[in-house]
């Protein structure tokens, strides 16, 4: 080692002793009332004041405890039972959901989540103030799992939202609500991801903010205050945190809220496409760079999808100037629209790229009316809706192929309810006719002779049965 290195070495030991020394200064704070070294949160020049946060948005958090008949089992039961004196007893004839909300309106209206109050016969909401008041349901929407209740108090401090559009991967985020009973619990995280697409149809904020069982319903708020999600549990993901939750993002959030505070109800949008990913064969074969987007499968006849000209095996990689990566990511965003809204759409077909613009519509009730008119296929006579098996479908159930229609519903003193029919069950045979496809179904039925009994071929949960069916 030379002279001139060993000099550089030599001077860069009381530089590296002299940042060292900095960043402990920058990353400790001495307390006044003693020497005790004690971590700060460094963000430029502003920490992060946890404390004043949860005295501004604690006092508009809300318990609910929502009643049930007996037998009608929440969907989560109090581990702690009565250790706590506060906690509430269950009675024998009663179960009871516990969750959390906030207020949204000063004149008394509550976000929370449908499924705390969904079957409820009474629910009850605790205000930071310890006051207890019943509450009414004002309107629920299940497929977005929010719903807005009203307790008869006035003067009340409301949290605002935020846009939830704008907040980063990255942000300091807090959620508020009851884990496990436990009022007033605040636990602080980081945005980790956005659009988390899940069976909910919407696409989610995921956080490491600690949501236990308890804190759904709460808000999960950014440093301001400002609400930017709903807590909520998650199809397959529900018990104990895990380093993983889930919030509704506030812009869809407040959108429903309004109109459940206007209507009772919430509508969904709706282009009439049946969509799959991208696979990378799909991607070749399509010359796509990269395998992203949703492909058209199936179109619903008369469906605003079909109006504008779009066509089975056509590629959607854009909706509204935004990427779309996943099946599930476009449907989200489809659900997320205002109903009637010119929607451009980036479509890829035959290699070639070229927008579209679709009137979005109102989403149907019943899955089976996304493809078929209202009022035709097999209700009228058999009293079952259907779907078509789709390979999703196919994996799910493992089937041996993706023919055949799934019973998605069977109408109560129907003639399929008392041949037997349940929800689930998947027709592959009808009159010993092979159905591929509902249309297959419909025609069958129509063309049905003077014998009133029918004979369906099922398969149910790996077997296969026939089924005779007397019609009305």
């Amino acid at each position: 080692m030379s002279t001139k290195s060993r000099v550089a070495i030599g001077m860069g030991i009381p530089i590296l002793v002299f940042a060292t020394a900095l960043g402990l200064h920058l990353a400790f704070k001495i307390r006044s009332s003693g020497n005790r070294l004690e971590p700060a949160f460094i963000s430029g020049s502003q920490n992060h004041d946890f404390e004043n946060l949860a005295k501004q948005v604690e006092v508009s958090v809300v318990k609910i405890l929502a009643e049930q008949p007996a037998g009608n089992f929440g969907l989560w039961t109090d581990p702690l039972g009565d250790l706590f004196s506060d906690r509430p007893s269950h009675a024998k004839t009663k179960e009871e959901n516990l969750g959390s909300g906030f207020i949204v309106s000063s004149s008394g209206f509550i976000l929370t989540n449908s499924h705390i109050v969904e079957s409820a016969s009474r629910i009850k909401v605790k205000l930071n103030d310890n006051r207890i008041l019943d509450a009414v349901v004002v309107g629920t929407d299940p497929k977005s799992d929010l719903a807005v209740l009203k307790i008869g108090a006035g003067n009340l401090p409301a949290l605002r939202f935020a846009t939830s559009s704008s907040i980063k991967v990255g942000e300091w985020v807090a959620a508020f609500g009851s884990p496990f009973g436990l009022d007033k619990t605040i636990t602080a995280g980081i945005i980790s991801a956005k659009g988390r697409a899940t069976d909910m149809g919407l696409a989610l904020i995921q956080t490491d903010a600690a949501i236990n069982p308890g804190n759904s319903g709460g808000p999960l708020v950014d440093l301001r205050g400002e609400v930017v999600g709903i807590n909520t549990n998650v199809s397959g993901l529900e018990g104990d945190f895990g380093g993983i939750g889930f919030a509704i993002p506030a812009d869809a959030a407040q959108r429903t809220y309004h109109e459940l505070t206007k209507s009772g109800e919430s509508k969904r949008g709706w282009v009439g496409v049946r969509i799959q990913d991208v696979t990378p064969e799909i991607a070749k074969n399509s010359k796509l760079p990269e395998n992203r987007g949703a492909v058209i499968s199936e179109l619903a006849p008369e469906g605003p999808a079909t109006k504008a000209g779009l066509r089975t095996g056509d590629i959607i990689i854009e909706y509204n100037h935004r990427p779309v990566r996943t099946s599930r990511e476009f449907t989200a965003a489809v659900m997320d629209t205002r109903i009637g809204s010119s929607m451009p759409m980036k479509i890829v077909r035959d290699g070639k790229e070229f927008v579209c613009n679709v009137l979005v519509g109102e989403r149907p009730s019943s899955i089976a009316e996304r493809f078929y008119s209202p009022g035709t296929g097999d209700r009228g006579k058999l009293g079952i809706t259907v779907e078509n098996v789709t390979p999703e479908i196919q994996a799910y159930l493992h089937l041996p192929s993706h023919d055949g229609v799934i019973v998605v519903e069977v109408a109560q003193g129907s003639s399929a309810e008392g041949g037997g029919v349940q929800p689930g069950d998947v027709i592959y045979q009808i009159n010993r006719l092979p159905v591929v496809r509902a249309n297959d179904l419909i025609a069958a039925l129509q063309n049905l002779s003077d014998d009133r009994t029918v004979l369906l071929g099922i398969e149910r949960q790996g077997s296969r049965l026939y089924l005779a069916l007397q019609l009305e």
